[in-house]
């Protein structure tokens, strides 16, 4: 038995180094990491780029077009715009824009999307209009 000990404390050392090794990587590791970007297009363009080599994009036609409602083509983050492109969203004014990035600089990024509501002039009724303009 007093054979297999030494065997077994070399195995018991070798995990441990193993494992020290393991959490000492990934304690120090940060993998790198960036912001989304956000392709601002106009309507009926497509960005460079967007579409698969042999692709076309989708064509509507005249009518089809004039009956459907405004749509973003592209979310506005709200962590990173300014007063100018909150000006875009439906329902912000000057105003607005500028309460919002007060609150961004005064409490930090927004972590959810209804944080929004706690802007003041945003309620119930403004924020369900952006809800699906914006992102963070």
């Amino acid at each position: 038995m007093k054979e297999k000990l030494p065997h077994t404390l070399i195995l018991v050392a070798v995990a441990l180094v193993a494992c020290a090794v393991i959490t000492g990587y990934n304690a120090f590791y940060v993998p790198p990491t960036s912001l989304p970007q956000v392709i601002y297009t106009q309507q009926g363009t497509v960005p460079s780029g967007a579409l698969e080599s042999g692709t076309e994009p989708a064509r509507q036609s005249s009518t089809q077009a004039q009956t459907q409602p405004n749509v973003a083509l592209y979310k506005i983050n709200i962590n990173t715009a300014d007063e100018q492109k909150l000006q875009e969203l439906e329902g912000i004014g000057p105003v607005l824009a500028r309460r919002i990035v007060e609150y961004r600089e005064q409490n930090g990024s927004f972590q959810q999307l209804e944080e929004l509501k706690n802007v003041k002039g945003i309620g119930d009724s403004v924020f369900a209009g952006l809800e699906h303009d914006i992102t963070i």
